[in-house]
């Protein structure tokens, strides 16, 4: 089980996860599920990732990928603010969970992925 955590402090955000990720009882090993994304001087985010291992590394290839050719859809960059931010990041993992959801649920496996985005855009 993957635990991350956003706290609101008067100084900004506290955000914190760990990084153990396991394949059964047989198999842990450590993975940074914090994932920063700094696009552009004005703006930073960082990305908290938990669930689905193989799902939500694709998801912070995805998001970087799109920095580098962006598409119709936009990136981290393209956010004007940051719900947009969090709205493009949502509208990516929902894709990837279409693509490879129904495959890995009929295998017995969890496709779930869940996300805390914190960042600023000035």
């Amino acid at each position: 089980m993957t635990y991350c955590l956003g706290i609101c402090v008067e100084q900004g955000l506290v955000l914190a996860s760990d990084s153990r990720t396991s394949a059964g009882v047989d198999y842990a090993s450590v993975y940074s599920k914090m994932h920063e994304f700094k696009p552009a001087a004005d703006r930073q985010f960082v990305l908290l990732t938990a669930g689905n291992l193989a799902l939500s590394q694709q998801l912070v290839s995805h998001l970087r990928r799109d920095l580098d050719y962006p598409g119709p859809a936009g990136n981290l960059n393209s956010a004007r603010y940051l719900f947009e931010a969090a709205e493009y990041v949502g509208a990516t993992n929902l894709e990837i969970q279409n693509t490879h959801g129904p495959a890995l649920r009929a295998s017995g496996q969890s496709s779930e992925v869940t996300l805390i985005l914190g960042g600023q855009i000035a």
